[in-house]
């Protein structure tokens, strides 16, 4: 004789709960909502309606035009994400095993540092990575972009793979190592099998952080090269559709040789857009740039041999003066006699030989705006701003 279970009753405090649960599922979906809701409206519906009024007429053209203005920067995303994500996962996972299974004298110092890497910030690792970068002639390339998310990836992939692997008994490896089994045998054919949920951690996690990176991208890519989170930026930054006012349109200027320009506008007018534009900072959507009679308007920063005095003097806060002015010429590998001379050269110029020592935070903001200057004219660029 079988007995029937019985049927869950429906209480007042489940029925509260999922009402909760449904609540916040909906207040999260609303920021979806809205987007979808605004890509097939018109510039009328939505300088006209509100965020969350159906389109009076569905329109696509959205759509088609965002994609043929990024469709190559989303092909560059591709191509730096699915190789980093594979790349670092392997070696995650080649790091985790070594360090559960085989491990060595100092393996536990070993992850022990390794382990700083999850703790680093992104912004620490910009000037080691453009040095590096430079070296080796990756600069500006989707192969860079890749590179630097596999090094910086590699702490994270490394520890949840070791983590995962030090679960499983060590009996395993053992008998497999009785039975004959060599270091990347055991590794392939006992250990990657029972690996599939931490893989699948791991595949998201690094797909998400490398897709939805912008910093990297906007610092070690330009023109062509830029990922879709860069390009989007850009796009948003000049142009906001059909029907709505462009924030650079019709722009000619023709500098001569010598010459000095001063813009002058309210804030938010678009100076230091053009200004970003012609330095090559941010890319442009239409017309052309032209430097004597080369068009650079797809040439990367560095190439175009313009320097920049900004706002907020944009020094590096962990080197000294000297070292802020000489950066740039290290970069572009000018022997260090030359570099000391025009070092010398502009702190004369700018009487800034006592400071030359000094870090950033130590200066007053008249005199961090002369090593601005100073890092500007050492390089002795063809155009400057």
């Amino acid at each position: 004789m079988t007995s029937l279970a019985a049927k869950p009753s429906i209480s007042l405090s489940r029925i509260a709960i999922y009402a909760v649960l449904i609540l916040a599922v909906l207040l999260y979906l609303v920021p979806l909502v809205v987007m979808l809701l605004t890509s097939f409206k018109t510039p009328e519906d939505i300088s006209t309606g509100n965020l969350l009024s159906w389109p009076t007429v569905v329109s696509g053209i959205g759509w088609v035009k965002a994609w043929a203005t990024v469709d190559g920067y989303f092909w560059n995303s591709i191509k730096i994400t699915v190789p980093a994500v594979l790349i670092s996962t392997a070696i995650g996972a080649l790091n985790g095993y070594v360090l559960s299974m085989w491990r060595f004298r100092g393996s536990q110092l070993f992850f022990g540092l390794l382990l700083f890497g999850c703790f680093l910030p992104f912004q620490t690792v910009l000037l080691p990575a453009s040095f590096t970068l430079g070296k080796m002639g990756l600069a500006s390339t989707t192969t860079g972009l890749v590179f630097v998310h596999v090094v910086y990836g590699l702490a994270f992939t490394t520890l949840f793979f070791r983590n995962y692997y030090v679960s499983i008994p060590d009996a395993l490896v053992k008998a497999a190592r009785l039975d004959g089994a060599g270091f990347f045998t055991i590794f392939r054919r006992i250990i990657l099998p029972m690996s599939t949920p931490i893989i699948m951690v791991c595949l998201i996690w690094q797909f998400t952080q490398i897709w939805n990176d912008f910093l990297f991208g906007v610092v070690f890519s330009s023109g062509d090269s830029q990922p879709i989170t860069v390009a989007l930026n850009n796009l948003v930054n000049k142009t906001y559709g059909p029907g709505l006012p462009d924030t650079l349109k019709n722009i000619e200027l023709s500098i001569k040789e010598g010459e000095f320009l001063i813009l002058v506008g309210p804030s938010g007018c678009g100076k230091s857009t053009l200004m970003n534009c012609i330095a090559g900072l941010e890319t442009i959507t239409g017309g052309a740039i032209m430097i004597g009679d080369q068009d650079v308007s797809g040439m990367s920063p560095k190439d175009r041999d313009i320097a920049m005095v900004f706002q907020s003097y944009a020094l590096y806060p962990t080197m000294s003066v000297r070292e802020n002015i000489e950066f740039g010429l290290k970069i572009r590998k000018m022997p260090q006699a030359d570099i000391d001379a025009e070092v010398a050269r502009v702190a004369k110029l700018l009487q800034i030989e006592h400071l030359l020592n000094r870090k950033p935070g130590q200066l007053s903001g008249g005199q961090q705006q002369r090593v601005a200057m100073g890092r500007a004219l050492a390089r002795r660029p063809t155009k400057w701003r």
